[in-house]
């Protein structure tokens, strides 16, 4: 039986919540963060951004009289 086995890792979720052991950390996250928004506790616009400003470039170069961007 797996519920007395005294070996290492046997059993050692048996009291556990099922899934548990695959959660990174994130699961909730964006309902959390859906709640925050809806009641005020964050701001939606400044999220995105700090998001877009990470994310997007900030300088767009092509050459004079062209407009193909690189």
């Amino acid at each position: 039986m797996t519920a007395c086995s005294q070996q290492a890792g046997i059993g050692l979720g048996f009291n556990q919540q099922a899934g548990s052991q695959i959660d990174d950390g994130t699961f909730g996250a964006a309902t959390m963060n859906n709640s925050l928004i809806h009641s005020g506790a964050s701001d939606f616009t400044i999220n995105l951004a700090r998001r877009f400003a990470a994310e997007v470039n900030t300088t767009i170069n092509f050459p004079f009289n062209s407009t193909a961007l690189d």
